[in-house]
């Protein structure tokens, strides 16, 4: 695959994340789950410099959700998007069902699970 394309429920903010990424993951920690309202978030994980938005895209919104981290959204219609650690790493979490087709993400770890919840 060439690329991953992806966006928010309403389109304003559009993007795309160039292979290879870092990983596919479910996360299962309670920031994730308070954030999402679910109970698990499937992320993918790419350098930043594999991300960019498309042409015409809106900006994402930011949020510090954490004193280590913020995660980012869409302002018109409220998706989450993306997550990022405030650390000079430069890498970026992006929602896995934000991609046009998240099918395509093989899931290969899970993060949090001490935090998981038993169904």
């Amino acid at each position: 695959m060439s690329e991953f394309e992806g966006r928010c429920l309403c389109g304003a903010v559009r993007f795309a994340i160039t292979p290879p990424t870092l990983f596919f993951a479910h996360c299962h920690c309670r920031y994730c789950r308070e954030a999402h309202g679910a109970a698990f978030v499937s992320w993918v994980g790419a350098a930043l410099e594999r991300f960019r938005l498309l042409p015409g895209s809106a900006e994402p919104h930011w949020y510090r959700s954490s004193a280590q981290s913020r995660r980012g959204f869409c302002a018109d219609c409220g998706t989450p998007l993306t997550f990022a650690y405030n650390t000079p790493e430069a890498r970026l979490h992006v929602t896995i069902g934000s991609l046009d087709d998240p099918e395509l993400a093989a899931i290969e770890t899970q993060y949090g699970l001490d935090a998981k919840i038993s169904c």
